[in-house]
């Protein structure tokens, strides 16, 4: 016995009715889901750009730890008059 046929004669399609009221609760569920996946790649995302933070800040203190660059920035900082005397005795 089909669903349709139990309401033979009241004039109400049943079936569609069921089928409409089962699409309506996969609807709900796959909502929930689909928010769920956006929550998760907004997640996904935000600890992409923390991961690119870090490693530009590892980048900067490498740098900062480079003993010839910080030389050289401080040779490049003095006055010209200085920098001659300073600069190539202190190697």
């Amino acid at each position: 016995m089909s669903v349709g046929s139990l309401g033979a004669g009241s004039g109400i399609d049943l079936e569609s009715l069921v089928n409409q009221m089962v699409s309506a609760q996969k609807d709900v569920k796959v909502k929930l889901y689909q928010d769920k996946i956006n929550d998760y790649e907004a997640e996904l995302s935000a600890l992409g750009k923390v991961g690119s933070a870090i490693d530009n800040f590892k980048s900067s203190v490498k740098a900062l730890n480079d003993d010839e660059a910080l030389y050289w920035s401080r040779c490049q900082n003095r006055p010209k008059r200085r920098r001659r005397s300073y600069c190539y005795h202190h190697r």
